[in-house]
C-alpha cells in the first residue's frame, strides 16, 4: 500500500468575511467592521471574537462587549491546563471623561433593559493582531486591545488614547464572576471570601476559589464592593437554560491618560511580574512569524493563525504537552476530535514535532486498547469510553509518517500498535471486540461510543451501537495501516 500524502493547507476563499460585514482589502479575509455594522445592534450582538493562550485558558464576547453567553468573559482561566477552568473576570463597565460629560464604552444586557450604550461610540473593530476596538467622539479617539499572551495565565486589556485635544479620564470597574464556567453567579451574603486593594491593584476571591487578581499599574484605586444584578445572556435563554446572573465589583481603577498614552490592567489568578510591552511586543512577534508557515496566500496565513488557538498543552507526567481543543467555549481535548484535527493544524503547517509528540501523549494513555475519549474537569482521570477515538490514532500515526518520513518513532510505537489491535480484536471495555465477519462491534443499546453522543435521561438520542459504518471504514483502514507498517519492517502482514 502507498502511504498517504502529505496534507496541503486549503487556502480556498469563503464567504464567511462579507456575510460578517468585514471589509476584504486585495482580497484577503482581515476581520474588521466598520460603524455601519457596529451600530447594528442585533447584527452585532450575534458576532463574536476569541483569544487564547495556549493553555486552555481564553477570553470572549460580542464585538459590542455585551456578553451573551455564561461563557463569555474576559478570563476564563485553566487551573490544570487545558482544564479546571474558572471564570475569573466577565466584563467592565468603562467611560472615558471627556469634559463634563461621561462617555460610555461598555454594554450590557439586563433582564429588563440594555446599559450601557457605549456601543454607540464604537467605529471599529479588528481582531488583527488580536481583540481590538476603537471609539470615537468630537475631538478624540481611543483604542482598547485585548490579549491573552500565549504561554501567560493572564488577560492583557490595553487602551490607548490616540488622538485628544487634552487630557482624558479613564474609570474602568471590573465584574467578576468568579465561578465554575458552566455555571452561574447569583450574589449570596458569603459569596466574596475575600477582598484586598492597595494602589493599582485589587484581588477579589469568591467560595474560596482562585483569586481574581487585577493590576492595574498607575492607576487610581477606589474599593466599594457592589453587586450588579440580573445581567441576561440572549442564547442561554434562546437555548432554554438558566440565564441570569449577578456580578460583583470590588471597585474602580482611574487613570488621566494625555494624549498618545497607553495604560493597560492585567488579570491573572495569581501575582504575577509581567512588563506588558516586552510580552505583547513577544506575542506580535510570534504571531507572525506563525503566519508564514500559511505560504504567500494571505487566506493561508490567517487560517494558520485562527487554528492554532485550538492548539493548546496538557501537563502529562509534569510536562506540557501539545494537545487539541475540540471547540470553544465549553469543549475541551477530545481524543477523537484532536487526532481528526492533527493532519491539518499540526501536519500541513509544518508543525511536525508538535505532532509527534500529540501521538505520543494519546499512545501513553492507551488502556485495554482503547485512548481517551475524553478528560474530566479537574484532570484527574480519562473516559474511555469511545470505540472509534483510538482507531482515528492509526490514522494519526499513519498520517504522520507520510509527512515526517519518521520510520524510527514508528519503529518505536509498533509494538504499541500492535498490543492495541489485539485487544480491540480480542475484546475490551463496552463490548468492543472483533466479530466472526471481521467486523468490529461496539456497544449496548445503553452505551454511546461514537461521535453521536447525546444521552438524556441516560439513553442514547442516537443509538448507534453494534457495528456503526464508519467504524467499520475506520477498522479496516487501522488493519491496512497495521499491515503496511509490518511491511516496512520486514514482518509478516497476517501476523
Amino acid at each position: 500500500m502507498r502511504p498517504p500524502r502529505r496534507p496541503r493547507l486549503c487556502s480556498t476563499v469563503c464567504g464567511l468575511a462579507k456575510t460578517a460585514g468585514c471589509t476584504l482589502p486585495d482580497g484577503a479575509i482581515r476581520v474588521r467592521l466598520t460603524a455601519r455594522t457596529l451600530h447594528n445592534f442585533d447584527r452585532a450582538l450575534s458576532l463574536e471574537w476569541l483569544e487564547t493562550n495556549g493553555l486552555g485558558s481564553f477570553a470572549c464576547g460580542t464585538v459590542i462587549g455585551a456578553n451573551t453567553r455564561r461563557y463569555h468573559g474576559l478570563l476564563v482561566l485553566a487551573q490544570h491546563p487545558p482544564v479546571g477552568r474558572v471564570l475569573l473576570l466577565s466584563s467592565l463597565e468603562e467611560q472615558l471623561l471627556v469634559g463634563s460629560e461621561a462617555v460610555d464604552l461598555s454594554c450590557h444586557v439586563y433582564v429588563d433593559v440594555l446599559h450601557p450604550s457605549g456601543w454607540r461610540n464604537l467605529v471599529a473593530f479588528s481582531t488583527d493582531p488580536w481583540p481590538t476596538w476603537v471609539f470615537a467622539g468630537e475631538g478624540w479617539r481611543l483604542r482598547k486591545e485585548v490579549v491573552l499572551p500565549h504561554g501567560v495565565q493572564a488577560t492583557v486589556i490595553l487602551y490607548t488614547l490616540e488622538e485628544a485635544r487634552h487630557p482624558l479620564t479613564l474609570v474602568v470597574r471590573p465584574l467578576i464572576a468568579g465561578r465554575g464556567y458552566h455555571s452561574l453567579r447569583q450574589a449570596t451574603p458569603d459569596a466574596v471570601t475575600g477582598l484586598y486593594s492597595e494602589p493599582g491593584r485589587m484581588t477579589t476571591i469568591m467560595d474560596g476559589r482562585v483569586p481574581c487578581v487585577l493590576l492595574a499599574p498607575g492607576a487610581e484605586t477606589f474599593t466599594d464592593g457592589l453587586w450588579y444584578y440580573r445581567f441576561r445572556y440572549p442564547v442561554e435563554q434562546e437555548r432554554g437554560l438558566e440565564h441570569l446572573e449577578d456580578l460583583f465589583s470590588p471597585g474602580i481603577f482611574r487613570w488621566l491618560l494625555v494624549p498618545g498614552a497607553s495604560v493597560h490592567l492585567v488579570a491573572s489568578g495569581e501575582e504575577l511580574d509581567l512588563a506588558p510591552a516586552v510580552v505583547l511586543a513577544a506575542e506580535r512577534e510570534r504571531r507572525e512569524a506563525l503566519m508564514s508557515a500559511g505560504g504567500r496566500d494571505d487566506v493561508g496565513r490567517r487560517l494558520v493563525r485562527a487554528a492554532d488557538q485550538f492548539v493548546c498543552r496538557r501537563c502529562v507526567d509534569g510536562k506540557l504537552r501539545p494537545t487539541i481543543v475540540a471547540g470553544y467555549p465549553w469543549f475541551v481535548d477530545w481524543g477523537r476530535d484532536a487526532l481528526i484535527s492533527m493532519p491539518g493544524l499540526f501536519l500541513a503547517t509544518g508543525r511536525l514535532a508538535e505532532a509527534r509528540e500529540l501521538l505520543e501523549m494519546y499512545l501513553g494513555h492507551l488502556h485495554r486498547g482503547l485512548i481517551p475519549n475524553c478528560f474530566t474537569e479537574d484532570g484527574s482521570w480519562a473516559c474511555y469510553n469511545s470505540v472509534d477515538a483510538v482507531l482515528w490514532l492509526f490514522v494519526g500515526v499513519r498520517e504522520y509518517l507520510a509527512a515526517s518520513r519518521d520510520r524510527a518513532f514508528v519503529a518505536a510505537v509498533y509494538p504499541v500498535l500492535t498490543e492495541a489491535i489485539r485487544w480491540l480484536r480480542d475484546g475490551t471495555d463496552f463490548g468492543i471486540a472483533g466479530d466472526e465477519d471481521g467486523l468490529l462491534r461496539a456497544g449496548s443499546p445503553t452505551t454511546q461510543l461514537t461521535w453521536m453522543d447525546a444521552q438524556v435521561g441516560g439513553v442514547p438520542v442516537t443509538p448507534r451501537w453494534h457495528k456503526p459504518v464508519e467504524v467499520e471504514a475506520l477498522w479496516f483502514n487501522a488493519l491496512r495501516t497495521m499491515e503496511y507498517l509490518a511491511a516496512g519492517r520486514g514482518h509478516a502482514t497476517d501476523e
